[in-house]
């Protein structure tokens, strides 16, 4: 095995991610609207090509093939993963989706903070309960 370069715990929140989105995966290719011949070849497509991405991720750091991911440790990547994406409902990341109103951000980027805040403070919740062998 070649040098990874990452810390146990590292390496082990990369992996918990990493399978979190497999997870997801197969969960979307569930879905009964995902079957529709007009968008099931190049969608399945699509999430077979981050299915090998995320696979070449594993792979090059030697990531184990299953990890148990706890209540805990869940909540805590699930916040974390959505406190990373959050940002992106700021008014100025809005302009792709239409024009915005000159006082949007004003209302909308304060609520968007508090929730980013709540999300932290939920994967800090999870990260502290998992130290303390606690169950969520």
């Amino acid at each position: 095995m070649s040098e990874s370069h990452l810390t146990e715990n590292q390496r082990r929140h990369l992996a918990i991610h990493v399978h979190l989105l497999e997870e997801d995966l197969v969960q979307l290719r569930q879905l009964p609207e995902l079957r529709q011949a007009a968008t099931h070849d190049r969608l399945h497509a699509a999430m077979l090509r981050v299915e090998v991405a995320a696979r070449r991720i594993a792979e090059a750091f030697d990531l184990p093939v299953r990890i148990p991911v706890d209540a805990c440790r869940r909540v805590r990547a699930v916040a974390n993963i959505w406190a990373a994406r959050i940002p992106e409902l700021r008014a100025a990341r809005l302009g792709g989706y239409g024009s915005v109103h000159p006082q949007l951000a004003s209302r909308l980027d304060p609520l968007v903070g508090d929730l980013t805040h709540h999300l932290f403070a939920l994967a800090d919740a999870a990260a502290t309960s998992a130290g303390e062998r606690e169950r969520c």
